[in-house]
């Protein structure tokens, strides 16, 4: 697995040097429970999601990224 840290509010975190577009999808099956993954960076539980690819709109993106990390075929609601 690949060393991965995230900061919480931590004051010793170090400054931020990109900004990187990105969406994260709630998805929802027949019962209402919410789709989580298991991310390999840091095995915690997460939202499906990710960076924006050039050109993508954040609904292009979310299906994307949902897609490329479940699997699953969604269709976005607003």
């Amino acid at each position: 697995m690949i060393g991965r840290k995230d900061y919480y509010h931590a004051p010793d975190a170090p400054k931020p040097n990109s900004i990187v577009p990105a969406a994260s999808a709630v998805v929802l099956n027949h019962d209402g429970k919410i789709l989580l993954h298991k991310r390999k960076d840091n095995a915690l539980w997460s939202l499906p999601g990710g960076a924006m690819e050039l050109g993508e709109s954040i609904e292009e993106t979310i299906i994307r990224e949902v897609k490329e990390e479940t699997g699953l075929d969604i269709k976005v609601k607003n």
